[in-house]
């Protein structure tokens, strides 16, 4: 998951004066603006990374279902950790250049 910025053009737009970092204004995965991927009923499992310069994310499913993290950057965890709808537990945020296993 990144985001980026694009000139009128439709061309990527680097706007980084000091170097600190930049906020996009279209989110994207796997290169692609805003996707959107049908799924069946049934347990799927996503490798997660944020590829973002500035931008941390919370993420959720559209049903609002739980979700089980199962690994971060440091590797497997010692069990699954459930992320239910509107929790503000660290494992539903993403931060900048964090990977996880959901």
């Amino acid at each position: 998951i990144t985001d980026a910025m694009f000139n009128a053009d439709g061309q990527l737009a680097l706007d980084i004066p000091d170097l600190k970092g930049s906020w996009g204004d279209v989110i994207m995965v796997n290169g692609t603006p805003w996707p959107a991927m049908p799924v069946q009923r049934r347990k799927y499992r996503f490798r997660i990374l944020n590829g973002c310069v500035s931008r941390s994310f919370f993420l959720r499913l559209s049903t609002n279902d739980t979700f089980q993290v199962i690994a971060t950057d440091a590797g497997l965890m010692p069990a699954p950790a459930t992320v239910r709808r509107k929790s503000r537990r660290v494992l539903g945020v993403f931060m900048v250049r964090e990977r996880r296993e959901r």
